[in-house]
Parts: structure tokens; sequence; C-alpha cells
């Protein structure tokens, strides 16, 4: 201590200037931005998303049915219904039907050559050209999304319509 105050006594300097020049200048107050306000609501909307593979197939399944729309081409929708049919259509085509099916990854389609990842939750669509499988990501009452199988592409949906 004797000798920062010889060292600052010689250099012309107070311990009191020495010890305000260590201490941080107030840092101003940030003024939310509209993207800073968007954030609860963000957070909010995510939210009500679960993690599918938190939910029973039978679980997930309840919560499809309804009209969606494609969240990257409003062109696209898909009508699924809790008889097993999936109406995929696209403006100014013919809608293509489907039947459709959750599983759990431990319990796969007899028959298929695929393989699953035990803990995962997937959609199986099939059509007059086979079955296709996706893997589900996060599902809620507004929608929800699922990866295509050999790819791993996102697709994600918006409800237009709920059931009833």
């Amino acid at each position: 201590m004797r000798l920062a105050l010889v060292l600052t006594s010689s250099l012309g300097l107070s311990l009191a200037s020495l010890v305000a020049c260590s201490e941080q200048a107030p840092t101003e107050l940030s003024v939310p931005t509209e993207a800073a306000a968007a954030e609860p609501a963000v957070e909010a909307a995510a939210s009500a998303l679960k993690d599918a593979n938190t939910l029973t197939p039978e679980a997930i399944s309840a919560m499809m049915v309804g009209e969606f729309e494609s969240a990257d081409d409003a062109n696209s929708t898909i009508a699924i219904d809790v008889g097993g049919k999936w109406t995929e259509t696209y403006e100014g085509t013919e809608p293509v039907v489907s039947a459709w099916r959750v599983f759990a990854g431990d319990t796969p389609p007899a028959g298929t050559a695929e393989t699953f990842t035990p803990a995962s939750r997937y959609l199986e669509v099939t059509r007059e050209n086979g079955a296709f499988y996706y893997e589900m990501g996060q599902i809620g009452h507004d929608g929800f999304d699922m990866f295509y199988k050999p790819r791993g592409n996102r697709l994600s949906y918006e409800r237009v319509k709920a059931p009833g």
C-alpha cells in the first residue's frame, strides 16, 4: 500500500483519482426496440409448440386433425381427418389423397426397409406410389413441423382451420 502511495504521489496522482480511473463508466440505458418487445410473443408462441417425441402417437394424431397451410408456400395445403385421410392440395392442381398414421420409432411399420430412431415419432403418408416417412419435430394446436426422412428437409405447416 505504501508503494502505491509513493508511486501515486511521485506521479502527481491521488489514490482517489486512481480508484476513479479504474471504475467503469455507467452504461446508458437501452431503449427497447420492436424486436425486443416482440420477444415475449415469440417465446409464448414457441412455448405452445411441444417436442413431438415427448407425446404419444395418439396425442400427435389428435393434434394433427384439421386444415393446414405450408409456412413456406401459401398455395400448398393439407386437410387431415381423424379417419386416416390426408388430402394435399396445391393451388391449380388436383388434390392428392393418401392414408396417414403416426407411429413411434420403436414400432415401425412391418415390411419397411427404413430404419427409425426408437425415441422419435414418425408420420407415414401412403400414396399410390408407396409410403413416405417424416420425422416429427414440433407440434402444437397452431401447427407442426416435420422432416422428410430421406433428405431431412423441414416442412412446416400452420393451422388454418380446426376440426369441427
